[in-house]
């Protein structure tokens, strides 16, 4: 019954992969994903994953030296893609220099001079600091 169910509510509902309002004016995504009533912390913990694994596979497809990197830098170059669009991230010519040659503390200088780490600030000082010192940064003390 319940795949019949969801047929049914993805004929009737319809899909749309941007926001918009319905019949009454209510903000609207999916399959008629009420966006004014909020999602829970399961269903953000899904798209989360999901986007993750999208980031990931952008990222091994665009940059052939994305693998070969460490995990913590690895997780530097998903972060600021989940960010910033793989497009945006790919504007960072300098940046993406200095990380595919093993230019890490470079790499940390030009992400620390840009537009971009005015506007996320903490964000952007943890990066930098997980990609010179090749190690998680979790905190803004360094741990």
């Amino acid at each position: 019954m319940k795949n019949l169910l969801i047929d049914q509510l993805k004929r009737d509902e319809g899909f749309s992969d941007k926001m918009y309002k319905d019949t009454v004016g209510m903000w609207t995504i999916g399959y008629g994903t009420n966006l004014d009533i909020g999602i829970s912390e399961e269903e953000a913990e899904y798209l989360l994953q999901n986007r993750v694994n999208k980031v990931i596979d952008s990222a091994e497809e665009k940059f052939s030296w994305f693998k070969d990197l460490s995990l913590p830098r690895q997780a530097v170059v998903i972060n600021m893609v989940y960010n910033l669009g793989i497009e945006g991230f790919s504007k960072f010519n300098v940046t993406i220099d200095s990380i595919s040659k093993g230019r890490y503390e470079e790499a940390a200088k030009h992400m620390m001079d840009s537009k971009w780490a005015t506007q996320v600030k903490g964000r952007a000082r943890r990066l930098a600091e997980q990609m010179k010192l090749d190690k998680w940064v979790i905190d803004d003390a360094g741990n």
